[in-house]
């Protein structure tokens, strides 16, 4: 009973011991490009494209994106140790009634989930007043429509982001 018992965990922990998997990419990143210091650049990972991307300035005026590009990408899901729990009643008409409990783990690994499809944006914005972006980014905000009138159109605000040094 005691071989079977450490056969058991070493199993169990031989299952258990998998490599770490890389973080997820940001879903999003925002900034000013390196070549360019008047362009914001707007990268965004979502099921739906970006179909359009704005900076608002505070006095109204808005800068159109001149340039969205996007890539469609799949993105593996964890996998993690698919375990199971089970509960059974078992009965019979000279046997009596019996019951049964149980904890299942994979020996060889579960078939990883399917991965997921997403969209890969990226937006470039020109900013056509530094003098007046730097004096008050901090009240400019960004504004992307993410989907298209078929699926699911909606905008999402974020702030803008902080300008390059001068």
């Amino acid at each position: 009973m005691r071989r079977f018992l450490a056969l058991a965990l070493l199993v169990l922990a031989a299952c258990a011991e998998q490599a770490p998997s890389p973080p997820p990419a940001p879903p999003m990143t925002v900034g000013f490009a390196a070549d360019m210091p008047d362009v914001i650049q707007v990268s965004m990972i979502d099921r739906q494209p970006v179909e359009q991307a704005t900076l608002l300035a505070p006095d109204g005026r808005s800068f159109v994106a001149y340039q969205i590009s996007r890539d469609q990408i799949a993105v593996a899901q964890d996998p993690g140790i698919a375990a199971g729990v089970g509960m059974g009643v078992f009965g019979g008409s000279a046997n009596g009634i019996s019951s049964g409990f149980g904890i299942g783990f994979p020996l060889f690994g579960s078939p990883p989930p399917p991965a997921v499809p997403v969209v890969q944006s990226h937006a470039l914005i020109h900013v056509e007043d530094m003098a007046a972006y730097r004096a008050g980014w901090q009240q400019w905000k960004l504004r992307l429509r993410m989907g298209s009138p078929e699926t699911t159109e909606h905008d999402v605000e974020f702030p803008a982001p902080r300008p390059p040094e001068a």
